[in-house]
């Protein structure tokens, strides 16, 4: 294995683009499971019946 000298700005640099792909990766495939189960990817205002499931209160208050 080759050994090569780098700076720390040179390293963070590298570690926060493989991040960056990470995340992007991640995304694509939440997106794909949401397709894949008929859910809407952009989800522009919430859904009362959504939301009341997680706060039996939320539509009354």
């Amino acid at each position: 294995m080759a050994r090569y000298d780098v700076t720390s700005t040179q390293a963070l640099n590298l570690r926060r683009r493989l991040l960056s792909e990470q995340n992007r990766d991640i995304i694509v495939g939440a997106d794909e499971l949401r397709e894949s189960h008929g859910l809407s990817v952009l989800r522009s205002e919430p859904t009362p019946a959504r939301d009341s499931a997680v706060d039996p209160g939320a539509i009354d208050s």
